[in-house]
């Protein structure tokens, strides 16, 4: 299905079967966040809730940034855009799991205070950390937060990110991410290789 954004007049194209039955659905734009209504009443094919993540069609990397604190979210836009993202603001926990919930991001960069409780109960955090490998492993995850050491090979193992960032370093991040999110590149072209090669990619 091919569905315009009336707000910014993007066009994207959803596959059909990503989509549930006969509903009426809120789709958030991943250009400029606005909400584009899809009517699937139309559609034949019967999708479960939990294949409803959204495919545009798009060459163009997304990033969807996690930041309660105004300054650090036009840090991270800022430098996302200059590293060629599309990218979108979640404005709290609710809003980051739906708009996860349609569309696939490259990236996410989630600060661990976001939505202002604990890192332990962060709903988004514990959305992301339990993500099976396969799905995992397209999705480049950043984790902000005030006791990490930047770069800090072990802790984001710990925590299931690619990479984590102190706060205070984040007038560093474009290199950072830049840095990070190549070497996650590289190692898994690598590891899609050697899958093929088993005949398993």
């Amino acid at each position: 299905m091919e569905i315009l954004c009336e707000t910014c007049k993007t066009r994207l194209k959803i596959p059909d079967e990503k989509l549930p039955k006969d509903k009426v659905v809120n789709i958030p734009c991943p250009k400029c966040n606005a909400n584009i209504s899809v009517d699937t009443r139309t559609l034949s094919e019967e999708t479960s809730d939990e294949t409803m993540v959204n495919s545009f069609q798009d060459d163009e990397k997304t990033a969807l940034i996690c930041d309660d604190n105004q300054s650090n979210q036009e840090i991270l836009i800022s430098a996302l855009k200059e590293l060629g993202y599309r990218v979108s603001a979640g404005t709290d926990p609710k809003d980051v799991l739906e708009k996860m919930r349609f569309t696939h991001y490259d990236a996410i960069v989630l600060n661990e205070e976001f939505g202002g409780g604990p890192p332990s109960e962060n709903p988004v955090l514990n959305h992301i950390q339990p993500m099976p490998i396969v799905t995992r492993r397209n999705i480049f995850f950043a984790l902000i937060g005030k006791q990490y050491t930047t770069l800090d090979n072990m802790m984001a193992f710990s925590k299931s990110a690619n990479v984590v960032i102190n706060q205070k370093d984040l007038s560093q991040i474009k290199n950072v991410l830049r840095k990070s999110i190549s070497d996650n590149d590289r190692f898994y072209k690598v590891f899609k290789e050697t899958l093929k090669a088993l005949g398993k990619g």
